[in-house]
C-alpha cells in the first residue's frame, strides 16, 4: 500500500513469505528507501529479491543495482 514504511515493508515481507518484493516509488525518495529496505533484509538474512520501478534517473538505478537491487525499471 501507499505510505509504508521500509520496516513495515520488511516486516511485511517476512511475515508473507514472499518469492519477490517489487517496489514503485515515484517520490524521488527512492534510493534512500530502497537501500534502507536492502539494509533490513541483510540485517536479517533475508534474501528475497527487490525490484523497483518508478521515475529512476539511470545514474541511481546504477547506484541501486550495486547494492544488490535485483532490477530497476523506469
Amino acid at each position: 500500500g501507499l505510505h509504508q514504511t521500509p520496516q513495515m515493508v520488511v516486516e511485511a515481507a517476512i511475515q508473507e513469505d514472499v518469492d519477490i518484493v517489487g517496489l514503485s516509488i515515484l517520490s524521488g525518495a527512492h534510493v534512500p528507501l530502497v537501500t534502507a529496505i536492502k539494509e533490513m533484509f541483510d540485517q536479517r538474512q533475508v534474501s528475497t529479491p527487490i525490484f523497483v520501478g518508478g521515475i529512476i534517473p539511470p545514474d541511481d538505478a546504477k547506484l541501486l543495482k550495486s547494492k544488490g537491487i535485483a532490477a530497476v525499471f523506469g
